[in-house]
Protein backbone atom coordinates (compact mmCIF):
# COMPACT_ATOMS: atom_id res chain seq x y z
CA UNK A 1 0.00 0.00 0.00
CA UNK A 2 2.75 2.45 1.01
CA UNK A 3 4.62 1.89 -2.68
CA UNK A 4 1.34 2.87 -4.64
CA UNK A 5 0.93 6.05 -2.38
CA UNK A 6 4.38 7.10 -3.23
CA UNK A 7 3.73 6.02 -6.91
CA UNK A 8 0.72 8.35 -6.81
CA UNK A 9 3.11 11.28 -5.22
CA UNK A 10 5.37 11.12 -7.97
CA UNK A 11 3.08 10.66 -10.30
CA UNK A 12 1.13 13.94 -9.28
CA UNK A 13 4.96 16.02 -9.11
CA UNK A 14 5.23 14.87 -12.86
CA UNK A 15 1.81 16.35 -13.39
CA UNK A 16 2.35 19.09 -11.72
CA UNK A 17 6.05 20.12 -13.36
CA UNK A 18 4.98 19.35 -16.85
CA UNK A 19 1.99 21.70 -16.35
CA UNK A 20 4.14 24.03 -15.20
CA UNK A 21 7.02 23.41 -18.29
CA UNK A 22 8.49 26.04 -19.73
CA UNK A 23 6.16 28.90 -18.33
CA UNK A 24 7.12 32.06 -16.51
CA UNK A 25 6.29 32.00 -12.65
CA UNK A 26 6.95 35.03 -11.17
CA UNK A 27 6.53 33.63 -7.67
CA UNK A 28 9.11 30.37 -8.94
CA UNK A 29 9.62 28.94 -5.52
CA UNK A 30 13.12 28.06 -6.47
CA UNK A 31 14.14 31.56 -7.67
CA UNK A 32 17.96 32.40 -6.30
CA UNK A 33 18.26 35.75 -7.05
CA UNK A 34 17.05 38.70 -8.48
CA UNK A 35 19.21 41.17 -9.62
CA UNK A 36 18.96 44.73 -11.12
CA UNK A 37 21.24 45.57 -14.66
CA UNK A 38 21.48 48.65 -16.11
CA UNK A 39 22.01 49.30 -19.84
CA UNK A 40 22.87 52.19 -22.12
CA UNK A 41 20.48 52.81 -25.07
CA UNK A 42 22.02 51.28 -28.59
CA UNK A 43 25.15 49.84 -26.66
CA UNK A 44 24.99 45.73 -25.11
CA UNK A 45 23.49 44.71 -22.21
CA UNK A 46 24.87 41.27 -20.38
CA UNK A 47 22.15 39.53 -18.50
CA UNK A 48 23.78 37.21 -15.89
CA UNK A 49 22.93 33.59 -14.98
CA UNK A 50 25.19 31.38 -13.43
CA UNK A 51 24.99 27.74 -15.14
CA UNK A 52 27.23 26.34 -12.79
CA UNK A 53 26.19 23.28 -10.80
CA UNK A 54 26.42 22.23 -7.50
CA UNK A 55 28.34 19.34 -7.63
CA UNK A 56 31.61 18.54 -10.08
CA UNK A 57 29.33 15.66 -11.32
CA UNK A 58 26.33 17.41 -12.65
CA UNK A 59 26.06 19.14 -15.81
CA UNK A 60 23.69 21.94 -17.36
CA UNK A 61 21.18 20.15 -19.81
CA UNK A 62 19.14 23.49 -20.99
CA UNK A 63 19.05 27.19 -20.23
CA UNK A 64 15.83 28.85 -20.76
CA UNK A 65 15.32 32.72 -20.64
CA UNK A 66 11.38 34.39 -20.27
CA UNK A 67 10.45 37.95 -20.51
CA UNK A 68 7.57 38.64 -17.76
CA UNK A 69 4.36 40.87 -19.21
CA UNK A 70 5.17 40.33 -22.89
CA UNK A 71 2.86 38.57 -25.47
CA UNK A 72 5.13 35.35 -25.58
CA UNK A 73 2.24 33.20 -24.08
CA UNK A 74 4.71 32.07 -21.03
CA UNK A 75 7.43 30.45 -24.21
CA UNK A 76 10.42 30.67 -23.56
CA UNK A 77 12.00 34.15 -26.16
CA UNK A 78 15.60 32.43 -25.27
CA UNK A 79 17.13 28.62 -25.46
CA UNK A 80 20.59 27.12 -24.58
CA UNK A 81 20.27 23.38 -25.32
CA UNK A 82 23.10 21.24 -24.24
CA UNK A 83 21.04 17.72 -24.19
CA UNK A 84 22.70 14.83 -26.43
CA UNK A 85 25.53 17.47 -26.89
CA UNK A 86 28.67 19.09 -25.44
CA UNK A 87 28.25 22.22 -23.46
CA UNK A 88 30.39 24.04 -26.53
CA UNK A 89 28.17 22.42 -28.63
CA UNK A 90 24.88 23.85 -27.41
CA UNK A 91 22.21 24.76 -29.55
CA UNK A 92 20.86 28.37 -29.44
CA UNK A 93 18.02 29.81 -30.57
CA UNK A 94 16.56 33.05 -30.06
CA UNK A 95 12.75 34.09 -30.33
CA UNK A 96 12.52 36.35 -33.63
CA UNK A 97 9.88 38.76 -32.10
CA UNK A 98 12.09 39.18 -28.94
CA UNK A 99 15.33 39.59 -29.71
CA UNK A 100 16.54 37.66 -33.24
CA UNK A 101 20.02 38.21 -33.96
CA UNK A 102 20.75 40.50 -30.96
CA UNK A 103 20.75 37.78 -28.75
CA UNK A 104 23.58 35.26 -27.87
CA UNK A 105 24.56 33.19 -24.64
CA UNK A 106 27.78 33.71 -23.44
CA UNK A 107 29.03 30.93 -21.88
CA UNK A 108 32.71 31.78 -20.82
CA UNK A 109 31.73 34.97 -18.78
CA UNK A 110 31.49 33.70 -14.78
CA UNK A 111 28.81 34.15 -14.69
CA UNK A 112 27.33 33.20 -17.84
CA UNK A 113 25.43 35.74 -19.60
CA UNK A 114 22.77 36.34 -22.02
CA UNK A 115 24.61 39.56 -24.00
CA UNK A 116 21.72 41.61 -25.86
CA UNK A 117 22.93 43.66 -28.78
CA UNK A 118 22.12 46.86 -30.06
CA UNK A 119 19.61 47.42 -26.76
CA UNK A 120 16.25 49.08 -27.57
CA UNK A 121 14.18 50.99 -25.04
CA UNK A 122 11.73 48.63 -25.60
CA UNK A 123 14.00 45.96 -24.47
CA UNK A 124 13.31 46.89 -20.80
CA UNK A 125 11.26 44.76 -18.89
CA UNK A 126 11.96 42.27 -16.18
CA UNK A 127 13.33 38.45 -17.37
CA UNK A 128 14.08 35.01 -15.72
CA UNK A 129 16.81 32.59 -16.68
CA UNK A 130 15.92 29.01 -16.19
CA UNK A 131 18.83 26.48 -15.82
CA UNK A 132 18.08 22.55 -15.75
CA UNK A 133 20.75 20.61 -14.53
CA UNK A 134 21.02 16.70 -15.65
CA UNK A 135 20.77 15.68 -11.56
CA UNK A 136 20.39 19.19 -9.14
CA UNK A 137 17.40 21.16 -8.87
CA UNK A 138 16.31 23.57 -11.54
CA UNK A 139 17.45 27.54 -10.79
CA UNK A 140 16.28 30.27 -11.66
CA UNK A 141 17.10 33.54 -11.56
CA UNK A 142 15.60 37.31 -12.06
CA UNK A 143 16.86 40.14 -13.78
CA UNK A 144 15.94 43.44 -14.09
CA UNK A 145 17.23 45.21 -17.08
CA UNK A 146 16.52 49.10 -16.92
CA UNK A 147 17.23 50.92 -20.53
CA UNK A 148 19.21 54.15 -20.05
CA UNK A 149 18.53 56.84 -22.67
CA UNK A 150 21.58 58.66 -23.12
CA UNK A 151 20.11 61.88 -24.75
CA UNK A 152 17.99 62.36 -21.24
CA UNK A 153 20.55 62.25 -19.13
Amino acid sequence: MMCSVKWIQLLVMLVACWAQEGEWSEDAEDLVSTVDVDAVLGRTASLPCDVTPDANEDRVYMVLWFRAGKATGGKPIYSFDVRGRSFNKALQWSDPHAFGPRAYFATVARPAALTLDTVQLDDEGVYRCRVDFKNSPTRNFQIKLSVIDSVDE
